[in-house]
């Protein structure tokens, strides 16, 4: 939900850029956001995953006397920032842009980081493990900050939703039913995205719409 939200805008954003501005006017930090071919596309999106992958080594290899509301939450922050980032550009590249086999291409690494978002980071059983030990700490959630509690009672909801009050049977048949979920969506918005079907009016049956 939130990848699909922020593309959306990424997506108003460049059409709104496309329609104002020449290409040698949009500054170079708008244009390096989006990948310009589909090496490129699919090398921006592995190299995400290896991220997010690394990051989630790093938290799990925090011992145990360093682990801190840093080192674990804040470590799940900044990873969740950047795959988001990095998702919704290309989701804006599958929804927008207008050569078919960089649509194509996005569309499939939308599918393979999405994958990993269920199956690695919202159902991984270890990085749920140290979060809830973390929290049963004494006095750890009275040292946070208002901002750094919400981020935690948020962290900890998604995982619930992720099906952690599940049995793991449960969980397995959540998690395929998720990326079932996601492929649907994503050949949806694929769908709608294509259509080229038009309804031609008389300029009189628009009377009354200006």
């Amino acid at each position: 939900m939130i990848f699909s939200f922020f593309s959306q805008i990424i997506g108003s954003v460049l059409f709104f850029i496309g329609g104002c501005m020449t290409h040698t006017q949009i500054p170079p930090r708008v244009q390096n956001l989006f990948p310009k071919t589909v090496t490129e596309l699919v090398a921006r999106a592995d190299s995400a995953i290896t991220d997010a992958r690394t990051a989630l080594k790093k938290i799990l290899d925090t011992p145990h006397d360093a682990r801190s509301f840093e080192t674990i939450f804040g470590e799940l922050d900044r990873l969740g920032s950047k795959l988001s980032s990095t998702s919704s550009t290309i989701h804006a590249m599958q929804m927008v842009h207008p050569d078919e086999a960089m649509r194509t291409a996005a569309g499939q690494k939308i599918i393979e980081i999405r994958q990993f978002t269920i199956d690695e980071l919202a159902h991984n059983e270890a990085i749920y493990a140290a979060c809830t030990e973390l929290i049963s700490r004494d006095r750890f959630l009275d040292s946070l900050t208002t901002e750094q509690r919400f981020f935690v009672e948020e962290t900890m909801r998604d995982f619930r939703r992720s099906g952690f009050d599940l049995s793991q049977d449960e969980r397995k048949l959540l998690a395929e039913k998720e990326k079932a979920l996601s492929t649907v969506g994503l050949d949806f918005e694929t769908t709608i995205n294509t259509d080229r079907r038009e309804v031609i009016v008389d300029e009189a049956a628009l009377t009354g719409l200006d």
